[in-house]
């Protein structure tokens, strides 16, 4: 049927018959289509034409030294629209074999999509967009993503670029891929390029992930209006009530229990995973209690037996003045460990000094010889030897060395501990602890144990 149309006619039709040929693997047909074309194919743009098809014969069978020198001749001395797709093959055949090396694949892309437009130019991003990504630049492959999705919204290679451009956006964020990117060059790959950010539970994995990183550079606005985000318009059920508590957890590190205790009320459900659940009352309890609502948290954890819930109650307590009752409850988290062999931890010692303290406050005299008796031997032993000694002596209150001693502990702030030890219990509901500033503005290390709330004397 060829045969029958006028040259010119035949000359295209020939054409795209090799094409096709190449494209669904059929040399055969393909070289027979290259032999019929061959004497009708004399004017300039057909003969390039031609030999760029050549081209890609030869590298069908085998023949890439062939198909490559072909190529390189083309993109220098070819037709405008043939010279573009001799660049994409070229670069395409030397990464697959392996003599084109990255850099020298992004140098002939980059002069290609700068110079030519159209078809080429869309095959062309999406070819430069990857290497960028293969190499490490992921600024100007989600620059290039970007645009291509601007000129060639409805192209294939688009489209194709973009889902792989996706993938790369979450392996930043969610595997060790990204492993080498600062936290400020994260965080700003993430504001710049937010909408490659995956729809799902991998989105608001790669979410939370950036809100913990905000939270270590202790931007906590930031942070908490990234959870804030997530918790009005992403997620629903338990997801959403985790989250919410994780959002808390910022609140109250921002020094604002109100909205800390507003998120949670606004996130409840009478149904939740007892894990949650539990996480969520200590975190609302802590709320209240810096409020000055200690009734309502204490009632709260009322029938709480976990140690989670002993602490913070000897916490509200001890935040509430109410010091006979913080002392007990200070004494009680140590139990019998008074009797028990090996020394005091950091953590038991803190309780020993809130302990102490709290009775001698009270002016309890009969519960500060109780606990005099009972610690002063392991306390004996320990650094905080000299500050025990000091308050658990009788009459000691009236000294100038307890009322600053007293000054310091009543003053210290428990969130941290409180919020260190929340943590460990429930990571997945809880954003990392905020930096610590040294006195010169450099970060220092958070403490490891919860303490009596100021430096010992000895």
């Amino acid at each position: 049927m060829i045969e029958a149309y006028p040259d010119d006619l035949q000359i295209v039709l020939y054409l795209a018959a090799v094409e096709a040929a190449l494209d669904a693997k059929d040399p055969a047909f393909a070289q027979r289509a290259l032999t019929a074309v061959a004497p009708l194919a004399d004017a300039p743009f057909a003969r390039d034409r031609l030999a760029f098809l050549k081209a890609r014969f030869a590298e069908a069978i085998g023949q890439d030294g062939e198909a490559r020198r072909t190529y390189q001749q083309l993109a220098e001395t070819g037709a405008p629209a043939v010279a573009a797709e001799a660049t994409l093959r070229s670069v395409d055949l030397g990464r697959a074999t392996g003599t084109m090396t990255p850099e020298a694949a992004i140098d002939r892309l980059e002069r290609l999509t700068l110079t030519w437009h159209g078809e080429a130019e869309a095959e062309g991003l999406a070819r430069l967009g990857r290497l960028y990504a293969g190499t490490g630049r992921w600024r100007d492959a989600f620059v290039t993503a970007r645009k291509a999705n601007r000129l060639f919204p409805d192209h294939p290679a688009t489209r194709g670029l973009h889902d792989d451009t996706v993938a790369v956006f979450s392996a930043l964020f969610l595997s060790d891929r990204g492993a080498s990117l600062g936290k400020i060059e994260a965080l700003a790959l993430f504001y710049d390029f937010k909408e490659f950010t995956p729809v799902g539970r991998q989105g608001d994995e790669i979410v939370r992930r950036l809100a913990d990183r905000l939270v270590a550079l202790d931007l906590l606005d930031a942070a908490g209006d990234l959870l804030q985000h997530q918790v009005d318009n992403r997620l629903t059920g338990a997801a959403r009530a985790s989250v919410a508590a994780r959002l808390a957890t910022v609140r109250l590190m921002e020094g604002e229990p109100l909205k800390a205790l507003k998120v949670l009320q606004n996130t409840r459900l009478p149904e939740l995973p007892a894990q949650i659940r539990d996480a969520r009352l200590l975190l609302e309890a802590r709320a209240l209690s810096d409020l000055s609502r200690t009734d309502l948290a204490l009632e709260l954890l009322d029938g709480n037996t976990s140690p989670e819930a002993a602490h913070l109650r000897g916490d509200i307590l001890w935040s509430a003045r109410r010091w006979r009752e913080a002392g007990e409850a200070h004494e009680a988290l140590l139990g019998t460990r008074w009797r028990d062999p090996g020394p005091l931890t950091d953590a038991e010692r803190g309780d020993v000094m809130r302990a102490v303290i709290g009775y001698a406050l009270a002016e309890d005299p009969l519960s500060l010889d109780r606990l005099r008796t009972k610690f002063t031997p392991k306390m004996a032993e320990s650094p905080d030897a000299r500050t025990f000694g000091l308050v658990a002596a009788p009459n000691a209150s009236g000294t100038a060395a307890f009322r600053s001693l007293v000054r310091q502990a009543t003053s210290a702030e428990t969130l941290t501990d409180f919020l260190r030890a929340y943590r460990a219990r429930y990571p997945e509901s809880a954003a990392p602890e905020r930096p610590k500033q040294s006195p010169d503005g450099a970060p220092a290390p958070a403490p490891e144990a919860r303490g009596a709330g100021g430096p010992s004397p000895g």
